[in-house]
C-alpha cells in the first residue's frame, strides 16, 4: 500500500465508524417488542418498587383469604418481592384455597347431615340399612333431577323418606283413597316434583309441602 493511500484511508475509516455509531443510536429507539417487555420486567424488579417495610405492601385480598397475613408479608419482603409480585402471591393463593374451602365445607355439611339422620332414624346401624331403601325408592319414584338435589341435604332425605313411608306411599301409588287422602298425596307429590321445590327451594312451595304433610299425618 502506498503511503498516500494509507494517509488518505484513516479519515475514511473514521467517517465509517462515526456513521455506524449514528446508526446504532438511531436504531436504539426502535427495539423489538419482546425487548420492550423485557425492559418492563426489569423495571418491575427495580429495588425502588419494594416497600421499605412489610407493612408497605398494598394488597387487595380476596374475601376467601380474609385479610393480609403479616407473617407472609414479612417473608415476601425478606425475599425481595415487589408489590406486584406480592399481590400475585395472594391472588394465586385465593385461586387454590377457594375451591378447597368449598370442598371442606361441603364434606363437613354432609358429615353433619349423616350424623343427624343416623340419630333420627335409630342409630348408625339402622341408618345403614334404611339409607339404601330411601335411595332406591327415590330413584324409582322421583324425577332424576329432583332426586339428585333432594339427596344432597338432610331435609331433602327426610322429604324422600316421608314420601316413602307406609302411609304416604300407598296413597301416592294408588292416586286415590276413600278417606280423601289420595288427592292430598297427589298434591304433595306434584309440589315436590315442581323445580321450585327441589331446585330453587322456594320458601312458599316448601311451606306448602310441609303443610300438606302435616295435614296428611293429621288425617292418617
Amino acid at each position: 500500500m502506498r503511503p498516500a493511500d494509507a494517509a488518505g484511508g484513516v479519515p475514511e475509516a473514521l467517517e465509517d465508524l462515526e456513521s455506524g455509531a449514528e446508526d446504532v443510536v438511531s436504531d436504539a429507539g426502535v427495539l423489538p417488542e419482546d425487548e420492550v417487555e423485557a425492559g418492563e420486567a426489569i423495571a418491575a424488579l427495580d429495588p425502588a418498587s419494594i416497600p421499605e417495610t412489610p407493612d408497605g405492601y398494598e394488597i387487595a385480598v380476596d374475601e376467601v383469604l380474609g385479610a393480609v397475613d403479616p407473617a407472609v408479608n414479612a417473608r415476601l419482603h425478606a425475599a425481595g418481592f415487589t408489590g406486584a409480585q406480592a399481590q400475585l402471591v395472594y391472588d394465586l393463593a385465593a385461586e387454590v384455597i377457594g375451591p378447597l374451602i368449598g370442598e371442606v365445607e361441603g364434606a363437613g355439611k354432609r358429615a353433619t347431615d349423616r350424623a343427624a339422620l343416623a340419630a333420627e332414624f335409630g342409630g348408625a346401624e339402622n341408618w345403614k340399612r334404611l339409607a339404601p331403601r330411601i335411595e332406591k325408592w327415590g330413584r324409582e319414584n322421583l324425577p332424576e333431577a329432583a332426586f339428585e338435589v333432594l339427596c344432597q341435604t338432610a331435609d331433602g332425605v327426610r322429604s324422600i323418606h316421608r314420601l316413602m313411608s307406609g302411609r304416604a306411599e300407598q296413597g301416592l301409588a294408588s292416586g286415590s283413597g276413600a278417606d280423601g287422602t289420595g288427592d292430598l298425596r297427589q298434591d304433595i307429590r306434584a309440589k315436590m316434583n315442581d323445580p321450585r321445590y327441589w331446585r330453587d327451594r322456594d320458601p312458599g312451595i316448601v311451606a306448602e309441602v310441609q303443610a300438606g304433610f302435616d295435614r296428611l299425618h293429621g288425617i292418617s
